[in-house]
């Protein structure tokens, strides 16, 4: 995964209620690489940033 890249949450993460409710359906952008496989990611439906987001949380985004 690399900065720009669009994303949004895995199974993983969507059955993590607690820390991702409400961004199910929610696309956004890596903005930043902290470490090796952790995550800051800008999402779109609201312009709030997550930071320390880790590899499995996420998954790309594919044409639909």
């Amino acid at each position: 995964m690399k900065v720009g890249d669009l994303v949004k949450l895995s199974a993983y993460a969507k059955k993590l209620k607690q820390f991702y409710n409400g961004r199910e359906n929610d696309v956004g952008v890596v903005i930043k690489q902290a470490w090796y496989s952790m995550y800051a990611v800008r999402w779109c439906s609201d312009g709030k940033m997550s930071t320390n987001m880790a590899r499995r949380d996420l998954k790309h985004v594919g044409r639909e």
